[in-house]
């Protein structure tokens, strides 16, 4: 702004005498208009170039990000954002355990992204009270993750690349799924204190798609803590859990010893690989194609 308007106040040489038509066609005159279009132009490609700083609250929102081309603009994210590998190298601004908040403001974000469902209300509301803007982005079910694709093109500046993988997304997901039978299944998030998920969670969704009802759709928490019996009584037919790949334990061990489960009698226990299932992004497709492939 300070360019251009410095350059609308320059002044031509007067030429003494010079007659009205020259006074027109001055050409000193007509430099300086280009001068100023061309500092204008070059003003308004550059804020339309403009990417804004965005603190991610999620691996997943990160991960996501990446995916879209905006990785660049991520300048500060959560403990555990290791893909793509360039993930890594970005300031971390908190765990599960709390938000770095002084940290936080030192970065000077333009927008903030929360994970619904996962980011505590208390943290947003403290980011809020410091005048920084918290976009809310949420993954309920696997269509969602389109749709949160297209959120963050929009709040990123990569609409166009946003909506070739959102378009992706939504063509895989209408080759995935399994009509008919419908199997009776316990997805186990962690084996120790014994953890599930309830049927708004984005996994109950993948494992509906695959024809399995989840045996704790009902439980009010989202992720609920069960006990053994509870599994037992419920006599799932699928058995799934999650393993990190650099994890050697079997977290389906426990069950192995149960032959009356009709998820062991009939072979159905399965492991996917957890960094993938836990994270809605486009990579988690893989594995429910995996997940709808094994109960075939």
């Amino acid at each position: 702004m300070f360019v251009a308007s410095s350059l609308l106040r320059m002044r031509c040489p007067r030429r003494a005498g010079a007659p009205a038509s020259w006074r027109a066609s001055n050409p000193c005159r007509a430099r300086s208009l280009a001068i100023v279009l061309a500092a204008w132009l070059a003003l308004f490609a550059a804020g339309a170039s403009a990417q804004p700083r965005i603190v991610s609250l999620a691996p997943a929102l990160t991960e996501s990000l990446f995916d879209i081309g905006a990785g660049a603009s991520v300048i500060g994210t959560m403990a555990f954002s290791d893909r793509p590998a360039a993930a890594r190298e970005i300031t971390r601004i908190g765990s599960h355990a709390g938000l770095d908040l002084e940290r936080i403001v030192a970065l000077r974000p333009g927008i903030v992204l929360a994970w619904g469902g996962g980011t505590p209300a208390r943290w947003i509301e403290r980011l809020q009270a410091l005048g920084m803007r918290v976009e809310v982005v949420s993954v309920h079910t696997l269509e969602d993750i389109a749709t949160a694709l297209i959120t963050l093109g929009h709040l990123s500046g990569h609409q166009e690349r946003a909506s070739q993988l959102a378009g992706t997304v939504r063509r895989r997901l209408a080759g995935i799924g399994r009509a008919g039978v419908t199997l009776r299944g316990f997805y186990q998030v962690w084996p120790e204190p014994l953890m599930t998920l309830n049927g708004r969670h984005v996994i109950s969704d993948a494992m509906a798609r695959c024809g399995i009802r989840n045996v704790f759709a009902d439980l009010a928490a989202l992720v609920p803590h069960i006990g053994a019996e509870d599994v037992l009584r419920s006599r799932p037919e699928v058995i799934i859990a999650a393993r990190a790949a650099q994890e050697r334990d079997d977290p389906l061990a426990q069950w192995r010893r149960f032959d009356e489960l009709p998820a062991v009698r009939d072979q159905r226990l399965i492991m996917l690989d957890a960094d993938r299932m836990a994270r809605p992004t486009l990579a988690m497709l893989d594995e429910v194609e995996r997940l709808c492939q094994a109960v075939r």
